[in-house]
């Protein structure tokens, strides 16, 4: 499992995940994450490694879909974002719930308006603390 804490291409990080990496880049206080790229099988035990890195806060899931937030299409409100992770297994769920909703109904609508192959939608997961 390669994870992606700065500098990746988008195709690589999707739109979410490049806005962080430019954010952090700039100095900006963005909180700290990792980005899982498309196509990665979960290394449990490294994934837990790479957590340990985001100190003892709850963690935020959130999708990162290539493609998203490009100057045509945001993809708003089309995947899903799990929040307040705490446990091992709550993790895996959510980074496959995420995964998983590339496949959803309302993606499915979403890119038949647009005209987009839902097909070639691919996704990666941004693992990052949560903050109060």
């Amino acid at each position: 499992m390669d994870l992606i804490y700065s500098g990746a291409p988008r195709h690589r990080t999707g739109g979410k995940g490049a806005q962080l990496c430019v954010l952090r880049a700039l100095g900006l206080p963005v909180p700290p994450f990792f980005i899982i790229p498309p196509d990665e099988d979960i290394d449990l035990e490294r994934l837990l490694a790479a957590c340990d890195g985001l100190g003892n806060a709850e963690l935020a899931v959130r999708s990162s879909a290539i493609g998203e937030d490009s100057a045509g299409l945001s993809f708003a409100g089309q995947f899903d974002t799990t929040l307040c992770v705490r446990t091992s297994d709550e993790l895996v769920e959510a980074v496959n719930s995420i995964r998983s909703s590339v496949f959803s109904e309302r993606l499915l609508a979403y890119c038949h308006q647009h005209g987009v192959d839902a097909r070639s939608t691919r996704m990666a997961v941004v693992v990052q603390a949560m903050f109060p």
